[in-house]
């Protein structure tokens, strides 16, 4: 997470970054922060099926399945 901190400054644009950040924050179990990250890029970004399909992954984690499964209706 450090590396991807030093890269966001460099980059701030890039919502690589902060999608990387998140998937690192979810597979550590942090899902909130992974969530609010990934959230925050959906507006920067063309394809969201995959943020989405993430957010979704993440709400599973919380077992909170009926944001999960809103998640994974959407377009």
């Amino acid at each position: 997470l450090e590396l991807l901190d030093k890269v966001a400054n460099l980059q701030p644009y890039d919502s690589e970054v902060p999608y990387m950040r998140a998937n690192v924050w979810t597979l550590q179990g942090n899902y909130e922060e992974a969530i609010e990250e990934y959230k925050s890029i959906l507006t920067s970004i063309d394809e969201r099926d995959q943020v989405y399909h993430q957010i979704a992954f993440a709400y599973q984690g919380m077992e909170r399945y009926d944001m999960a499964i809103d998640y994974y209706k959407r377009p």
